[in-house]
């Protein structure tokens, strides 16, 4: 896992902070996996072959869970910001895919068939 931890905004150190972990232990994955399931079901009716992804803000990894669910053979990768939702997020996908850094500090090694944003459906 790659870290990063200078700051540059008030948001970056909201969710990298106190507030992020917290976060983790009120919203559990498992809670959230078949409403996730099936969202990303119905938005990749027509996506074609898929074989790798990245997410943005994927605290613990239940979008990339729903995704490897229904695409057994993506590759997934995630930026995450906090430091205790990545560590969390190495049981469901390998640590060298996972680049705990702001995403305004991330430089993508490469490119991804898909992309998302983690935090747009959780308060």
């Amino acid at each position: 896992m790659k870290a990063s931890s200078a700051f540059a905004t008030a948001q970056e150190e909201f969710w990298a902070g106190d507030f992020g972990t917290e976060y983790v232990r009120r919203n559990p994955a498992d809670s959230h996996l078949a409403a996730n399931v099936a969202l990303l079901e119905r938005a990749l009716r027509r996506a074609g072959d898929i074989a790798d992804c990245i997410e943005f803000g994927a605290n613990v990894g239940i979008n990339l869970r729903a995704l490897q669910m229904l695409r057994p053979r993506l590759t997934p990768h995630a930026v995450e910001i906090n430091r205790a939702a990545a560590e969390q997020l190495t049981s469901v996908i390998p640590a060298e895919n996972i680049h705990c850094v702001s995403v305004l500090d991330f430089e993508p090694p490469r490119t991804f068939d898909l992309v998302q944003n983690g935090r747009s459906r959780h308060p």
